[in-house]
């Protein structure tokens, strides 16, 4: 009786090898490494385009140009918001978005200490801060913004209060 148990389970060890073999047959056989082609299952997001209008700083910098671009509105909001301030502020600009938070439809912009230097004159620095709030408010679920120096609040730019919350303000 024990002998015919163990001949069962020495067939059994051997088909549980055998399969075992088979299975990992085609990743190496005779030393060399064969190609295993493996499928990644990706999650492809489609793309929704919706046109907004963001407001530009003009070479005369107390006039704002408005421009009509597409954005994707399918990704995060976080990123649409980025999408549109580069948009807003060109790609050379020196400004950088160092972070920024939502509180209901409030968002605190955090921007880097370029932001202050960008401007000569108070106008011209009311008016950049206005082409960033009248893009940004362009983004569905924002109202107002305040901007934030280097993750410090601070009650003055250069020149502008900046202790507020703007609105947009196309009336410039």
């Amino acid at each position: 009786m024990k002998s015919k148990g163990l001949i069962i389970t020495v067939i059994l060890w051997a088909i549980a090898g055998a399969l075992i073999f088979i299975y990992n047959g085609n990743r190496q056989l005779d030393g060399k490494v064969q190609n295993v082609f493996i499928r990644e299952k990706k999650e492809i997001k489609e793309e929704h385009l919706e046109k907004i209008v963001i407001y530009k700083m003009n070479n005369d910098p107390l006039s704002l140009v408005t421009e009509e671009v597409e954005i994707n509105t399918a990704q995060p909001e976080e990123k649409e918001i980025r999408e549109v301030l580069s948009k807003t502020l060109g790609e050379e600009s020196k400004i950088k978005v160092l972070g920024m938070y939502m509180n209901g439809s409030d968002l605190y912009l955090d921007l880097s200490q370029e932001f202050l230097e960008m401007s000569k004159t108070p106008e011209e620095e009311l008016y950049l801060i206005y082409s960033i709030v009248n893009s940004i408010t362009s983004v569905k679920s924002i109202k107002r913004v305040k901007i934030i120096i280097n993750g410090q609040e601070i009650d003055k730019g250069k020149y502008s209060v900046l202790s507020k919350f703007y609105e947009r303000n196309t009336n410039l």
